[in-house]
C-alpha cells in the first residue's frame, strides 16, 4: 500500500512540475506574441502570470529578474510609470545583492527606470539613475545603446532648462565619447 500511495504522489508530482512548466511557457509566447502585435494588456497580464508561476517554484534568480524586468518595461510601455519605477527599483535591489549579478539587466533597468521617471518629469532622480548607469553602457545590445543615447540628449536638454548646467554638460562628454 505505502508503494502504491508513494507511486502515486510521485506521478503526481511530476505531473504538477510538468504541469508548471508547460503554462510558463504557454504564458511566455502569449506574453511574446501579444507584445510583437502591441497588445501591451495581453503581453502585461500573460508576463505576470508567468512571473507567479516562476516565483511559486523557485525558477532561477536570474529568469525571475529578468521577467521583472520585462514586466516593469511593459507596464511603462502602457503609461504607468510609477508602478514600473517601484518594480525596477526592487529588481535592481534583487540583482545587486545577488551572488552572480547581472550587469546587463543591472544596466537595463537603469536605462528603463532613467525612462519611467522621465515620463513622471523627475527629472533629477532620473539623471542619478542615467549617472549610475554610465559606466555599464557598454554591457548594453546596440539598440539599448541607441535609447540610451537618445535618453542622454533628452535629459541633457531638460537638465539645460532646470538650471542644471553642470549635469547637463556631463551627459554631453558622456554623448560625445559614445
Amino acid at each position: 500500500m505505502k508503494v502504491i500511495l508513494g507511486t502515486l504522489f510521485l506521478v503526481l508530482f511530476i505531473s504538477a512540475c510538468e504541469n508548471h512548466r508547460s503554462q510558463y511557457e504557454t504564458e511566455m509566447k502569449i506574453c511574446t506574441k501579444s507584445e510583437e502585435f502591441g497588445l501591451l494588456a495581453s503581453a502585461v497580464n500573460a508576463c505576470q502570470k508567468a512571473l507567479v508561476i516562476a516565483e511559486n517554484y523557485d525558477y532561477s534568480p536570474s529568469l525571475r529578474s529578468q521577467l521583472r524586468f520585462k514586466l516593469a518595461s511593459l507596464i511603462r510601455r502602457q503609461g504607468n510609470f510609477s508602478q514600473s519605477e517601484m518594480m525596477l527599483i526592487k529588481n535592481i535591489e534583487f540583482e545587486k545583492q545577488r551572488q552572480e549579478q547581472d550587469s546587463k539587466i543591472i544596466a537595463a533597468s537603469l536605462l528603463e527606470l532613467s525612462l519611467c521617471l522621465a515620463g513622471q518629469k523627475k527629472w533629477h532622480e532620473g539623471a542619478e539613475a542615467l549617472a549610475s548607469l554610465v559606466p555599464m553602457i557598454s554591457v548594453l545590445p546596440e539598440n539599448k545603446k541607441l535609447t540610451a543615447k537618445n535618453t542622454l540628449k533628452q535629459y541633457s536638454i531638460q537638465l539645460g532648462k532646470n538650471k542644471k548646467y553642470d549635469l547637463a554638460e556631463n551627459f554631453n562628454k558622456v554623448l560625445d565619447q559614445l
